[in-house]
């Protein structure tokens, strides 16, 4: 798997299939939560609750574009989120990762905006 499907494969949740692909010191900033997570461990928590929340909405993810430099891969698009038909949030996002020289992501960093519907 190259850099830019592991990244792609992450922003769309898919964290089973790229878990093998994070650094053991991996950090992941999450700029509207203002938080950064440190450590395979830290990262992989957060990314089971996410996918939790995944199960009880229905996604639609919409990758618009994935642009790649060196060890350097940004990602962005968006997400809309729905239950029982009724969109609950949408969210425009980039996150762009950085990876060592063996494939790993070293540090994630997401931007998003959220807009919930009153």
């Amino acid at each position: 798997m190259d850099i830019k499907e592991i990244a792609r494969l992450f922003s769309e949740g898919h964290f089973d299939l790229t878990a093998p692909f994070l650094t053991e010191t991996v950090t992941w900033h999450i700029y509207e939560e203002k938080q950064a997570l440190t450590g395979k461990k830290a990262v992989l928590d957060f990314a089971a609750q996410i996918a939790e929340y995944f199960q009880s909405v229905t996604t639609a993810f919409e990758t618009s574009g994935c642009i790649a430099e060196g060890n350097t891969v940004a990602v962005y698009g968006k997400a809309r989120f729905l239950r029982n038909k009724k969109l609950i949030n949408s969210v425009n996002s980039c996150d762009v990762y950085e990876f060592d020289a063996a494939g790993n992501i070293v540090n994630i960093h997401s931007y998003c905006n959220s807009s919930r519907p009153a």
